[in-house]
Order: C-alpha cells, then sequence, then structure tokens
C-alpha cells in the first residue's frame, strides 16, 4: 500500500491504538520507538497528513510557560494562507514531548542540528530504490512516515493499512465526540480540524459502524431530532461516496 493510501476504509478502536503506542510509552524505550509514538500521534491524534508531518519545524512547536507542548502550525503550502493551528490532547502533548527531549538528546550526542521536528535518525542508503546521502537530522523521506506506521501496524497483527488511517480514525472520533452532537457547525469544524476547504471532503473519512446504523433503525433513546441529524448525515456520507 502506498503512503496515505485512500482506498483503506478502516479505523482503528482505542484498544487497538493502546496497543500499538505501548511499546513507544514504556519508560525505556528506544529512541526509534519514541518516535514512532510520536508519529502515531500526529496521525491519529491530530489527523495529519503525511506530507504535513514531515514538513513540520522546531520553530512550528508551541510551547507553554513551564516549556510544554502545546499546540503545532501546519502548513501544507507555502503561503501563509496555507497554515493551521492544532492543540495537543494531554496524550500527544506527553509523546510530542518525550520525542523532543530524545532528539536534542540524539543532536547534542551527534554534536549535529536539525530544523525538522520529525527527522531522520539514521542514514537511509536508498530513498525509492535510489542511492541517497540523506543522513541523520535531515527531513524524513517520503516514504519514512510510511515504513513507521507499517512496522506499528505489524506489532497489532495489522498489515493493510497506511498512514491515512490515522486520519480517518481522527477525523471520525471528532464527529462521534459529545461536543459536536446537535452542534448545527458540526460538519464546518469537521472540515477546519481536518485542513478541508469543503465539508463534502470532510464527510467521506467518517466511518459508521453498524451498531449506530442498528441503533437509528431502533430508535434506541434518541429524539426524533437526534434521529433525523444522524439520517441527513448517513445521507450526505452516502451522496459523497457515491460521487468519488
Amino acid at each position: 500500500m502506498r503512503t496515505g493510501d485512500r482506498t483503506c476504509k478502516d479505523t482503528l478502536s482505542e484498544e487497538q491504538l493502546d496497543r500499538m503506542l505501548a511499546p513507544s510509552e514504556q519508560p525505556r524505550a528506544s529512541l526509534g520507538r519514541v518516535r514512532t509514538g510520536a508519529v502515531i500521534g500526529g496521525f491519529f491524534m491530530l489527523g495529519l497528513r503525511s506530507v504535513e508531518l514531515r514538513h513540520i519545524r522546531t520553530q512550528d512547536i508551541e510551547h507553554d510557560a513551564r516549556g510544554e507542548i502545546v499546540a503545532v502550525r501546519i502548513q501544507r503550502s507555502k503561503t501563509p494562507s496555507g497554515i493551521r493551528r492544532m492543540v495537543l490532547n494531554p496524550r500527544c502533548q506527553s509523546l510530542w514531548k518525550r520525542w523532543e527531549n530524545a532528539r536534542k538528546a540524539f543532536l547534542d550526542i551527534r554534536g549535529i542540528e536539525s530544523e525538522w521536528f520529525f527527522m531522520l535518525i539514521q542514514k537511509a542508503p536508498r530513498i525509492m530504490g535510489v542511492p541517497s546521502d540523506a543522513k541523520p537530522g535531515d527531513q524524513m523521506c517520503h516514504a519514512t512516515p510510511y515504513d513507521i506506521m507499517r512496522r506499528a501496524y505489524a506489532t497489532i497483527g495489522i498489515t493493510n493499512m497506511g498512514t491515512h488511517t490515522g486520519r480517518r480514525t481522527f477525523i471520525t472520533s471528532l464527529a462521534r465526540s459529545p461536543e459536536l452532537q446537535g452542534n448545527p457547525m458540526a460538519a464546518q469544524v469537521l472540515a477546519k480540524a481536518a485542513g478541508h476547504k469543503s465539508c463534502q471532503s470532510t464527510e467521506p473519512y467518517i466511518r459508521v459502524q453498524q451498531q449506530e446504523v442498528d441503533a437509528i433503525i431502533m430508535g434506541s433513546g434518541r429524539s426524533q431530532k437526534q434521529r433525523d441529524e444522524v439520517l441527513d448525515l448517513l445521507r450526505k456520507i452516502g451522496d459523497a461516496l457515491t460521487k468519488n
């Protein structure tokens, strides 16, 4: 599967995400595992695209007065209008701070500097089959995030998911959050968080579970207004999928 392959239609459960992060959150986790945890946080807790994660610079990281990471500025294009600010939840803050400390120690030991927050930590002899002079501290290669996630998925027995699974999981989780239920601006909030200009671009990312459909059919504890809202959302998702 290619990096960011959008043909993958699945999301991860919280239990699967916990298991995938477990090696990275061990007290004596290696440098590579600490970086893996931070990369997982970027995909699954911020919904980043692979290209966005690779282009984060240290100057894009925002800290509070205590030095804790609180937000990141994401830039997909080279224009100022392409920047959006994303706050980190507590778990993502912890994963990124741990990586920030580990990368600093790594760079200090080697006596090198790097402007890239997510950087290479070993020499890349070949990139896309072509010999490379990429070295530790350089920007991640195009395939690096996919390789990191492929190994992370393998730890929980998954072999058919790409980096975009994290983005889909993030948007679906956000769509289910209590804060968005009944919010007339829910679609716009989701699009903003995803970095989409159109709400229609966001709808295909939302994965609807069978139990949710069953609950709608049975009217399980929902008011008529809530049922109408969910049915309307399902119709929009179906229309968007049909168009794609």
